[in-house]
C-alpha cells in the first residue's frame, strides 16, 4: 500500500509533545521506556525513527522566553520555520495549522517562523537542503538569516554540520553554498523572494490520502 512505502521511506524527525506536569512520574516513564534527556530539555526516544518526546511548558521556546507555550496551539509559534508550523491532536483527532500554511506549502514558499533557534548552523543547513531537495523558494527574511550565517561560519562548517546531522544522506558542496549565497544575496537586496537554484531538485510531495475530503473536516486553521 502507498502509506506503507510512505512510512517506510520515512526519513524526518518525529517530535511528540504531552501537556503534563514535569514530575517524577514522568521521568520514571521515560526512563522506562529508555528515553535520554537531550540538552535542550527533551526526551529522546530509542526508535527506527529519530523521536524526541517533549512535555508542553518544557519546550525550548518557551522555557528560553521566546514564546509563552499553555497550551497545544501555541507551539504553532515556535517553529523555525513556517513548514514546521503543524501539528495533530491526538485527544481532538485535528491538523492544526495557521492561515496561508497550505498555500505557502504548494508554492514551496520558506520562511521564518519564530527566529531566534538554539541551532543557527543546523537551521542554515536545513534551508540549504529544503531549497535543493524541494525546489524552496524562500523570503528576503529568511535568505538574510543564511547569508549572516554563511559569512559567520563558511562552508566547510556547514558542510561538517550536515554530515553530522545527516549522516550518509548529506548532499551539500561548497560550490552549492556558494551558489545559494549568490542567490539569497540578490533576494535580500531586491527585497523578494528568491530564485531556485541550479542545481535544486524539487522532490515529490507525499499526498495525504483523501487529503480535499480531509481538510474540510479535520483540521483547524488559526
Amino acid at each position: 500500500m502507498l502509506l506503507k512505502d510512505n512510512y517506510a521511506g520515512f526519513r524526518s524527525d518525529v517530535d511528540l509533545v504531552v501537556d503534563a506536569p514535569d514530575c517524577d512520574a514522568f521521568r520514571k516513564l521515560m526512563s522506562d521506556y529508555g528515553a535520554v534527556e537531550n540538552r535542550f530539555g527533551g526526551y529522546a526516544l530509542s526508535t527506527e525513527w529519530k523521536a524526541d518526546v517533549w512535555l508542553l511548558p518544557r519546550t525550548w521556546a518557551h522555557v528560553a522566553g521566546y514564546r509563552q507555550v499553555a497550551q497545544l496551539g501555541d507551539l504553532l509559534e515556535t517553529t523555525f520555520f513556517n513548514w514546521d508550523a503543524i501539528l495533530y491532536s491526538l485527544t481532538k483527532k485535528k491538523i492544526m495549522y495557521k492561515e496561508g500554511y497550505l498555500d505557502n506549502l504548494d508554492k514551496r514558499v520558506l520562511d521564518i517562523n519564530l527566529e531566534q533557534n538554539p541551532n543557527r548552523v543546523g537551521s542554515c543547513v536545513r534551508t540549504l537542503r529544503a531549497v535543493l531537495t524541494w525546489g524552496g523558494i524562500i523570503t528576503p527574511r529568511l535568505a538574510q538569516f543564511a547569508v549572516e550565517v554563511i559569512d559567520e561560519v563558511g562552508a566547510n562548517t556547514l558542510l561538517q554540520a550536515e554530515k553530522h546531522s545527516f549522516k550518509h544522506r548529506h548532499i551539500l558542496s561548497a560550490p552549492i553554498i556558494e551558489e545559494a549565497s549568490d542567490v539569497f544575496q540578490k533576494a535580500v537586496y531586491d527585497d523578494t523572494l528568491s530564485k531556485p537554484l541550479r542545481a535544486a531538485a524539487p522532490g515529490a510531495q507525499w499526498q495525504l490520502p483523501f487529503y480535499k475530503e480531509y481538510t474540510k473536516k479535520n483540521h483547524y486553521a488559526l
